[in-house]
C-alpha cells in the first residue's frame, strides 16, 4: 500500500502512538519523523487536541 493511511483507534492517543512506534521498531523500519503537533502548539499557548504524525518506511522496499 502506498500513500497515507488513517486508521481509527479505540485506545488513548498515547497508547496508540506507543504501539505504533513499537511496531516500527520491531519490524526494523526507519522512523523518518515523529511530530507531536499538540505539544508544539502548547509551547505557544495554543489549544490543540492530541495530534501526532508518524512518518516511517522501509527504504529496502523502494520508493514510489
Amino acid at each position: 500500500m502506498n500513500g497515507i493511511e488513517i486508521i481509527k483507534s479505540d485506545l488513548p492517543v498515547r497508547e496508540t502512538v506507543t504501539n505504533i512506534l513499537r511496531a516500527i521498531e520491531n519490524e526494523r523500519w526507519h522512523l523518518f519523523a515523529h511530530i507531536d503537533h499538540a505539544a508544539e502548539a502548547k509551547k505557544k499557548g495554543l489549544p490543540l487536541r492530541p495530534t501526532e504524525v508518524i512518518l516511517f518506511g522501509n527504504p529496502e522496499i523502494g520508493t514510489c
